[in-house]
């Protein structure tokens, strides 16, 4: 149960944060990771590579709390809240 609800407030933040830097890209703004911000001119590829990397992210929590390894999923999931809530903040 714990891991299910883990692994899907992650899958949503992640797409919450692929979507406000999609806004915030096609709004102006400019993305802060060097290795993205290098790619804002080619969006599709921008995306691709943000939503592969949180899929790597997400199926890495995953295995780490099937060995009961809780920690490192509470600090990304806070990450993201605060990555999220940070475009929020931005665009609005």
């Amino acid at each position: 149960m714990k891991i299910t609800l883990i692994i899907s407030l992650l899958a949503i933040l992640s797409f919450f944060d692929v979507y406000t830097t999609l806004i915030g890209i096609t709004n102006g703004f400019v993305e802060e990771n060097i290795l993205l911000s290098s790619l804002e001119n080619n969006i599709y590829l921008l995306l691709s590579i943000m939503i592969f990397l949180k899929i790597i992210a997400i199926v890495a929590i995953y295995y780490m709390m099937k060995r009961k390894l809780c920690l490192p999923a509470y600090v990304l999931l806070a990450l993201y809240i605060f990555v999220d809530l940070h475009n929020i903040f931005l665009l609005y």
